[in-house]
């Protein structure tokens, strides 16, 4: 999590002659997945955890009449590593970046790069992420938030530039994922956490795309987000139209 804000996405075709993963099938995805070799008694448990990431995302796929985009896997290798280290050094690797490149984010975790799903193991999640990487279903939620990422660009039309700036693009993976409930913001809290640095913001950002999703459809919002002056017109939207927060009984817009 916030590696695009160091490099956008790439959209790679799969190599001829790979097997292909079926993101719901464990028996495909197991072949075409890598783990520290003192690890392989878990490995089955851990692409269970694949299969939970993508069904999390398929299902929110659907709810928003998305299903076209997920009808064939992001990914064609899933790569699991022991330490933060290793894994930033695969990612420069996979972008043929200079070994010495430093670490852009403490909190990176997990990647979705080159058609390769990435992440640390999970108990080096929960020790770098304590406050999610403990909870429960928090490494399949981890997965789905990666896989998110890319639910948004092929909704993009593999547009990675129109995905709008940090708060929304990753706001909308962490909603995706179904990750870091919270309590609604109040309206005057919302440019506010749209501004968020550091530990919790992803939380804000999720906050904040989640108070505007009960006054503008998602699918609005992500076709809006990529365009010049998006918080203006958010701001607009805004103001032209109840708050459900102050309207007893308001009908809100999912």
């Amino acid at each position: 999590m916030g590696l695009m804000t160091f490099v956008m996405f790439t959209h790679c075709k799969k190599q001829k002659g790979s097997i292909a993963i079926h993101p719901e099938k464990i028996e495909t995805i197991l072949p075409n997945m890598s783990v520290p070799s003192n690890t392989k008694k878990k490995k089955k448990r851990w692409a269970k955890d694949v299969v939970k990431g993508w069904q999390i995302v398929k299902g929110f796929a659907k709810r928003y009449k998305w299903q076209k985009y997920t009808k064939h896997s992001f990914f064609d290798k899933v790569e699991l590593y022991q330490t933060q280290k290793e894994l930033w050094q695969r990612i420069l690797e996979l972008h043929n970046l200079p070994k010495n490149k430093k670490l852009p984010t403490k909190g990176l975790v997990a990647a979705l790069e080159k058609r390769v799903l990435l992440a640390v193991l999970p108990e080096t999640y929960k020790k770098l992420q304590p406050a999610h990487g403990g909870a429960k279903g928090a490494y399949p939620r981890l997965l789905a938030h990666e896989m998110a990422h890319r639910l948004h660009v092929a909704i993009l039309h593999g547009k990675e530039n129109q995905m709008g700036p940090q708060w929304f693009f990753e706001g909308f993976a962490v909603v995706v994922s179904g990750d870091m409930q919270g309590p609604e913001l109040q309206k005057s809290q919302l440019w506010k956490a749209t501004k968020s640095k550091g530990d919790g913001s992803y939380r804000k950002f999720a906050q904040a795309l989640r108070f505007l999703m009960k006054r503008i459809p998602l699918p609005q919002l992500v076709q809006q987000a990529g365009k010049p002056g998006f918080e203006q017109w958010l701001k607009k939207r805004l103001l032209s139209q109840k708050d459900p927060q102050k309207s007893t009984g308001a009908k809100v817009v999912k």
